[in-house]
């Protein structure tokens, strides 16, 4: 009888014993997963460079996943787990913030370099219409060196006609002299007793005109 109540008490605890095994086994398979797929979600951030983008996610999530580690090693498999899940929430969390700033980097570097486009765009139209400017300041330098040029031959032809040409001629002047004789009236007598009518006699008055010709070589 004792040997049979024994066995059932040993049966028991082995009984009860097994569940809590199991459940023991398949917290550690929990943890060990969830540990491994933490590494891999921090290895990736690692390759997308969320070290340098997002350093601070990345080396919390590294801390967590360290600590995970060290619970599992010592049999604390549900805080490994935590641990473990703590370590992927912060792994996820550098991918985004990576991508994010990777994207807006690309973004202000296509903005900059479309400003630098207009920019340079800007400084050919500036450059193409001092160029027309210089052109047109040159052609018109040119007309009035050639204006200048044109002058300055012209003066010289008129400087060399003059001194081709023969000597004037001296100037000829005539003074033709016209004496003109006429006599001034008398006033007539008069006297009380008769009165004796006599034609006036004109006294002689002698006008002098000068008339001066000049005469031009032809």
């Amino acid at each position: 009888m004792r040997n049979f109540m024994r066995s059932v008490s040993v049966s028991a605890l082995l009984a009860m014993s097994i569940p809590f095994a199991a459940h023991a086994a398949d917290d550690a398979v929990k943890a060990k997963a969830a540990i491994a797929a933490a590494r891999g979600k921090i290895d990736a951030g690692d390759k997308v460079g969320a070290s340098s983008e997002a350093a601070g996610l990345q080396a919390r999530a590294r801390e967590a996943l360290r600590s995970a580690e060290m619970n599992l090693a010592k049999g604390n498999k549900k805080e490994a787990q935590i641990d473990a899940a703590h370590a992927s929430e912060m792994a996820d969390a550098a991918l985004v913030t990576a991508d994010k700033r990777k994207l807006d980097a690309e973004r202000d570097n296509r903005m900059a370099a479309e400003a630098a486009a207009g920019s340079a765009q800007q400084n050919a139209a500036a450059a193409d219409a001092r160029a027309e400017a210089a052109q047109q300041g040159a052609a018109a330098s040119a007309a009035q060196a050639a204006a200048a040029q044109q002058a300055a031959a012209q003066a010289a032809a008129n400087t060399e006609a003059l001194r081709a040409a023969p000597p004037a001629a001296p100037t000829t002047t005539t003074v033709i002299q016209k004496e003109t004789t006429s006599r001034a009236a008398r006033p007539a007598r008069r006297t009380v007793t008769r009165v004796v009518r006599k034609p006036a006699v004109a006294a002689q008055v002698t006008n002098k005109t000068t008339t001066t010709v000049t005469t031009s070589p032809q």
